[in-house]
């Protein structure tokens, strides 16, 4: 699957120490399946947490909009999964 980065959030845990989250969208454009991924690093390029589900969308669109969703509200890998759900819920229901 082809890994295309949608975005990166800069944020603080509750000690204040910096860390980065970058939001990725999954691509097999041979089996017309999407996903996304979310990985958390400190400043040092050490990666911490990577989530990801695959195959989890029918489209690109839709792919891309959950992914945005996941930038704007600030999902960590720690509630990526719940977050997803939601977020497929409420396009749903549109």
């Amino acid at each position: 699957m082809k890994k295309e980065k949608l975005g990166t959030n800069y944020l603080e845990d509750g000690n204040g120490d910096g860390f980065v989250v970058s939001y990725y969208m999954l691509n097999d454009s041979v089996k017309d399946i999407y996903g996304a991924v979310l990985e958390r690093t400190t400043k040092k390029p050490e990666v911490l947490e990577v989530e990801e589900v695959r195959g989890a969308f029918a489209s690109r669109a839709q792919a891309e909009a959950i992914v945005r969703l996941l930038i704007k509200y600030e999902v960590t890998p720690i509630s990526f999964y719940e977050a997803v759900d939601a977020a497929m819920e409420l396009e749903g229901n549109d």
